[in-house]
């Protein structure tokens, strides 16, 4: 069995072991054939590789947010409504008489937009706001 350096190792070439290894063009050859032991080699290795480079960029991505957070920068979208804009559609909710399309045009938002600030529509708009507190 021959061992050849390849940099920073040393790796058993398959097939004649007696046959000098050509680099990246061997390693390709082997990356071909999952089914004998140097292949199975190297995708363990590349999976490792690549789990490796994966968890370095979530480290450094979560790094940079801390870093942001940290100089006073917020992520993420813009709230659609503010505190008083929740509570005129509030109000308007709790009139029968007003299409939901208009309350949402009125508070400058779409329909779905109103319906994720009041999931049950009118109905949540009827609840007081201590019950949704405590829910």
């Amino acid at each position: 069995m021959e061992l050849t350096s390849i940099g920073f190792g040393m790796v058993w070439h398959g097939g004649d072991p007696l046959a000098p290894m050509q680099g990246a063009r061997d390693l390709l050859k082997m990356l071909e054939d999952a089914s004998t032991p140097g292949g199975r080699l190297v995708f363990h290795i590349f999976g490792a590789l690549a789990e490796f480079e994966r968890n370095l960029i979530v480290e450094r991505t979560r790094a940079g947010l801390e870093a942001a957070k940290a100089r006073g920068r917020v992520g993420g979208r813009p709230a659609a409504l503010d505190d008083s804009a929740i509570a005129v559609a509030g109000a308007l909710l709790r009139d029968p008489s007003i299409p939901i399309r208009e309350v949402a045009k009125r508070v400058g938002v779409s329909r779905a937009t109103l319906y994720s600030y009041f999931p049950g529509g009118r109905h949540s708009a009827l609840v007081s706001d201590e019950e949704r507190v405590a829910s």
